[in-house]
C-alpha cells in the first residue's frame, strides 16, 4: 500500500517528468546511431570514455529505443492510467445526487418566499430533488467534472500518439514523370528517409501522375497541383495533391515537394526495331541520382553545366549531347533518340497513425476544459430561512438574480 501511494505521489511524478526532458535533451545534444550510423559512434567512443559509459554501459546511443528511457516512459504512462482512475471514481462521487453534508458550502439569509425561488431556479433549467424536514436541493450542470477527467484522458491520447508517430513512422521519397506509373517499392525511383519500410498492408501500392499544373514566379514553380490516380488491392482511388493539401490514402499522405524536367528516350537496334523507351530525370538541381543504366548495356550519367548534359557509354562507345528534344545518338549497334521533354515532380510519402490520435487527444482536451469551465457543476439547497450554495463560481447573472432573494450584508457571494 506504501508503495502504491508513493507510485502515484507528486514528487514520483516530477522525477519521471525530470527524466523525460533529460532524455530529449540528450536525444538532442548527443549524437545518435540512427542519425550518424555504427560507425561514427565507434569513433566518437575510442575518444571519449564517458560516451563510452553512456552509449554502451548505459545503452543510449539510440535513446528512443533505449531500455532506461522506454522503462521511463512506461511508468510515466501507467502513472497516468492509475491517477486518471482514481480521478474517475472521484468524479462518480461527485456526480451522484445524494444529501449534502454542507461541508465546505456558505449559505445566505432568505429575505423572499421560498416558492419564489424554486420557481426561478426551476425556470432556469436547475433540477429539484426534495431532502429532510421539508427542504430543497437544486443542481445543474452535475455532469461537468466529468471535463477534468475528459482533459486528463486527452494526456493518454497525446503519450500514445507520439509514440505511434516515432515507432510507426515512415517516410519515402519518389519521383514520377507525367503519365508515369511506379510501385512504391521500386528502388529505381524511390528513395527512403526514414524507417526503410512499407507497412504491409500497403505493399503493392502503384502510382499514376495523371496531371501536373503550376503557377510560376520569376520563372520557377510556385504552386503546383498534381492529378494522381492510385492502385491497390484492385482499388483505383483518384486525387488531387498540392504542397499543403496532400493526397491521402489510408494513413499515407503524398506531398508534392519539388518539380523539373525529365526526358523520353527510344533506343532502337540498326532495323528499327524498338528494345525499349525509358525516362531519364534532368538532375542539375542534385535532387535524384544521376546514374542510369539502360538494358543492362548503356550507361548514362548527367553533367550540368549551362544545361543539362548526358554522357552515354555503350563499350567503347562514348557520345556527349545536350538533354534536348529531337537529338539522335549512333552507338554502335544502338540508335538512341531524346524523343520529348516531359515534367516530373518529386513527392514526399508520409505513413503515419499517430496525428489522429493526435488531433482526438486535441478535441478531446478542448471539450473537457470547455464544459468544465463552461458549464460549471453548481449546487443550492433551500430551507425555509437560509438559502446555501456551493460552485466553483457563479456567473455574475446569476448571482445578481440570486441575491434579490437575499439579506446580504457585505453585497456579494
Amino acid at each position: 500500500m506504501k508503495f502504491y501511494k508513493n507510485f502515484y505521489s507528486l514528487k514520483f511524478t516530477a522525477l519521471l517528468i525530470f527524466l523525460l526532458i533529460f532524455f530529449l535533451f540528450l536525444n538532442v545534444l548527443l549524437p545518435q546511431e540512427r542519425i550518424v550510423g555504427k560507425e561514427k559512434i565507434k569513433e566518437i567512443v575510442k575518444k571519449n570514455l564517458f560516451l563510452k559509459f553512456l552509449f554502451y554501459d548505459l545503452n543510449l546511443k539510440d535513446i528512443p529505443s533505449s531500455p532506461l528511457f522506454l522503462a521511463t516512459l512506461f511508468l510515466f504512462y501507467l502513472q497516468l492510467i492509475v491517477f486518471i482512475l482514481r480521478y474517475f471514481k472521484l468524479t462518480l462521487k461527485r456526480i451522484k445526487i445524494k444529501e449534502p453534508n454542507f461541508e465546505n458550502w456558505k449559505f445566505l439569509k432568505l429575505k423572499a418566499d421560498m416558492e419564489a425561488v424554486r420557481d426561478f431556479l426551476k425556470e432556469k433549467g436547475w433540477k429539484e430533488f426534495k431532502l429532510k424536514e421539508n427542504n430543497f436541493y437544486f443542481v445543474i450542470n452535475e455532469l461537468s467534472p466529468l471535463g477534468f477527467l475528459f482533459f486528463h484522458i486527452s494526456f493518454l491520447f497525446y503519450f500514445l500518439s507520439g509514440f505511434l508517430f516515432y515507432y510507426t513512422r515512415s517516410e519515402i521519397e519518389f519521383f514520377l514523370a507525367l503519365n508515369q506509373t511506379i510501385s512504391l517499392e521500386d528502388e529505381r525511383w524511390v528513395s527512403f528517409k526514414k524507417k526503410p519500410r512499407i507497412r504491409e498492408d500497403l505493399k503493392g501500392i502503384k502510382i499514376y501522375l495523371n496531371d501536373l499544373n503550376f503557377k510560376l514566379y520569376k520563372d520557377q514553380p510556385l504552386l503546383f497541383k498534381t492529378k494522381i490516380i492510385l492502385w491497390h488491392n484492385n482499388k483505383k482511388i483518384e486525387g488531387a495533391s498540392e504542397i499543403n493539401k496532400p493526397f491521402k490514402y489510408r494513413d499515407l499522405k503524398i506531398y508534392p515537394i519539388f518539380k523539373d524536367d525529365a526526358y523520353l528516350i527510344q533506343i532502337e537496334d540498326l532495323k528499327g526495331f524498338i528494345l525499349e523507351k525509358s525516362i531519364i530525370f534532368s538532375n542539375c538541381s542534385r535532387y535524384i541520382n544521376n546514374s542510369y543504366e539502360i538494358l543492362g548495356k548503356i550507361k548514362g550519367t548527367i553533367e550540368c553545366k549551362e544545361a543539362p548534359y548526358l554522357n552515354l557509354s555503350y563499350f567503347e562507345k562514348k557520345e556527349v549531347v545536350q538533354l534536348k528534344e529531337g537529338i539522335k545518338i549512333n552507338l554502335g549497334d544502338l540508335k538512341v533518340e531524346i524523343l520529348k521533354k516531359i515534367p516530373w515532380v518529386k513527392f514526399r510519402a508520409i505513413n503515419e497513425v499517430g496525428s489522429n490520435i493526435l488531433i482526438f487527444g486535441f478535441i478531446l482536451s478542448f471539450l473537457g476544459l470547455f464544459f468544465r469551465f463552461l458549464f460549471p457543476k453548481m449546487e443550492i439547497v433551500i430551507t425555509k430561512s437560509l438559502i446555501y450554495y456551493k460552485a466553483d463560481y457563479f456567473p455574475s447573472s446569476l448571482k445578481e438574480k440570486i441575491l434579490k432573494f437575499c439579506e446580504v450584508e457585505d453585497g456579494s457571494f
